[in-house]
């Protein structure tokens, strides 16, 4: 049976949550599982196994989210690379403690077929109806399979470097066995049945006729080759990415808008060409890149060259903080300040900003519906987004909330009223609706490039977030790694040293300390971590204008040297407060 988007989202769309999540609403799973299904030109398939598999897991009363990963373009397929970058993405969602990994044409026959996880990882699709319900052969790991997720970390992933029909579920095989060390578990053949989807109009990707080599040449091409490079994101060929300036990005062979940070030290002799069909490397640690000023077809790349004791990563805000830092009783007004209005050098009710590693600032001008660029030291701004009135078409913005900014001068926005995240190019007249449908607050760009969608929350890079509990009057702080959601700050209505009142901006400098715009007590207060108090190091001298004044901040941010600015809503304005470092 065909199933369109609506009609399932009639059966099932009433009872499944925001991202494909569903859990049983009288009992608690023992596990949360990600389903990751990646395919390409196969949306009729999909449409089918979703129309199979929600009523299937939901029978088994399962806390399941079902993760889809669509190759773009016409390179040859990449399915185990597909299934490292669902993997991935689904890490930043939840720390999920089960792992799926689905074909999108293998629907489930039998119920007793458990989609769940155990300490081995299991063969879940022993059985195909293409096959005679048999198993063609005892080392096969194809189809459906799952894994823990300390499991498939040891393993390291898929290899990145099957392009093409075949080879990838071989070669995991042999990292269960022999890199993990586990033997493979299946259900009897009686349960573990699918049956195969079959299409004329569906063909099928070319068999890679370098499987065979590669799965002997234990090649490890996995997980690791996209943790271990630096990578560089919105950020142009050769842009600087480290603190050595002889290091650049290097765009990977499927993108222009990111890449890895690698040395440029290299002659271009000690470079060899990537396959040209699939723009595949098969030499061990080595990535295909663009590198023109070598060749005009994608290189072969070695990643001992990305290291970061070679290319160190630059530095980011907050990186060099140290606690017994301070900052300048007085601001200085760096953008508005002119009173409310909708020229050039004035704001209205200004909500967001990013601060770039320039310093120039980019503030979500709120009621005018628009993204001004105030450059360092500039005394109006210029505008780079909206103004063109409050609606919903292309070049417009109504009441925008916050904005990301990108090294090749890309804008990302949370137009909050139109209830959708706009891309703005550099120097662009309209912008594309990149997620529609959406209520959204602030957004932020993670370390991988990753676009947060969030809502008053911060994030530090030990694999926690950080939540202004604005009615609760407090931020809490949840570790994805032991699911503990502590307060970090707050906890009660008032205006001591212990207290916050309705706070809004969070940003967590490389400490763990805590800065939050204490909204209705108009102050910014650093709240180091594990204290039971936090210090004024903004404002909280009552809501007026003055330079020590804040009236309603709404968000903060440092720049690179660690500087902080803060948005003044109330005095549309946004105020810098310059760091002193003598005592550290």
């Amino acid at each position: 049976m065909l199933y369109s988007y609506d009609v399932l989202e009639t059966q099932y769309g009433s009872d499944i949550h925001p991202g494909g999540h569903w859990f049983p609403s009288r009992c608690q799973a023992e596990q949360r599982i990600a389903i990751i299904i990646c395919y390409r030109n196969r949306e009729q398939h999909f449409k089918m196994l979703l129309g199979n598999l929600h009523p299937f897991l939901q029978q088994q009363q399962l806390d399941y989210t079902i993760f889809l990963v669509n190759q773009h373009g016409q390179e040859s397929f990449n399915r185990g690379e597909l299934f490292n970058i669902g993997f991935i993405e689904a890490q930043k969602y939840y720390p999920f403690t089960c792992f799926i990994f689905h074909d999108v044409d293998l629907l489930p026959e039998d119920i007793r077929n458990i989609y769940t996880c155990t300490d081995q990882p299991r063969h879940m699709s022993s059985a195909m109806d293409k096959f005679d319900y048999k198993l063609i052969y005892p080392k096969f790991f194809g189809g459906v399979t799952a894994f823990s997720t300390d499991d498939f970390l040891g393993t390291n992933g898929y290899s990145n470097v099957y392009w093409g029909w075949g080879g990838e579920d071989d070669d995991m095989y042999s990292r269960v066995v022999y890199k993990l060390k586990k033997s493979i578990i299946r259900y009897p053949i009686e349960i573990a049945r699918y049956k195969m989807i079959l299409s004329n109009k569906h063909i099928s990707a070319p068999v890679n006729p370098h499987r065979f080599e590669i799965l002997h040449s234990q090649y490890d091409f996995g997980l690791d080759v996209r943790v271990h490079a630096e990578m560089c994101h919105g950020m142009a060929q050769y842009g600087r990415c480290s603190t050595n300036s002889q290091c650049g990005c290097l765009h990977r062979s499927t993108t222009n808008c990111s890449g890895i940070c690698g040395s440029l030290r290299l002659t271009c002799s000690q470079l060899v060409s990537c396959e040209p069909s699939t723009n595949a490397c098969y030499q061990p640690d080595h990535v295909c890149v663009n590198h023109p000023r070598c060749n005009v077809r994608p290189v072969c790349y070695p990643l001992s060259m990305t290291d970061e004791r070679l290319c160190p990563v630059r530095p980011k805000p907050g990186d060099g903080i140290c606690a017994d830092a301070t900052w300048a009783r007085m601001g200085t007004t760096v953008a508005g300040g002119n009173s409310v209005g909708d020229g050039l050098n004035q704001l209205d009710q200004p909500f967001g900003l990013f601060v770039d590693e320039n310093q120039t600032v980019y503030v979500a001008d709120f009621a005018n519906h628009r993204i001004v660029k105030w450059i360092r030291d500039a005394t109006s701004g210029q505008l780079v987004a909206g103004g063109n009135g409050a609606d919903d078409h292309s070049n417009q913005l109504y009441y925008p909330f916050d904005v990301v900014v990108e090294q090749d001068g890309t804008l990302y926005i949370s137009d909050s009223y139109n209830f959708r995240v706009q891309k703005w190019f550099r120097d662009a007249q309209s912008g594309q609706t990149v997620i529609k449908n959406i209520s959204v607050h602030d957004i932020a760009q993670d370390d991988q490039g990753t676009l947060c969608i969030r809502s008053r929350k911060g994030r530090n890079r030990n694999r926690e977030i950080y939540v202004a509990d604005n009615a609760n009057h407090r931020v809490l702080r949840l570790n994805f790694e032991t699911k503990k959601i502590l307060i970090a700050a707050g906890g009660s209505h008032g205006n001591g040293a212990d207290q916050l009142a309705f706070p809004n901006g969070v940003i967590v400098d490389q400490l763990g300390t805590v800065y939050v715009a204490d909204t209705d007590n108009r102050r910014i207060i650093r709240w180091p971590r594990g204290a039971t108090t936090g210090s004024i190091i903004a404002g909280g001298h009552g809501p007026d204008s003055e330079p020590d004044q804040l009236d309603n901040p709404t968000n903060l941010s440092f720049d690179i040297e660690e500087n902080l600015y803060v948005v003044d809503p109330s005095n549309h304005r946004v105020q810098k407060f310059a760091i002193d470092k003598s005592m550290c």
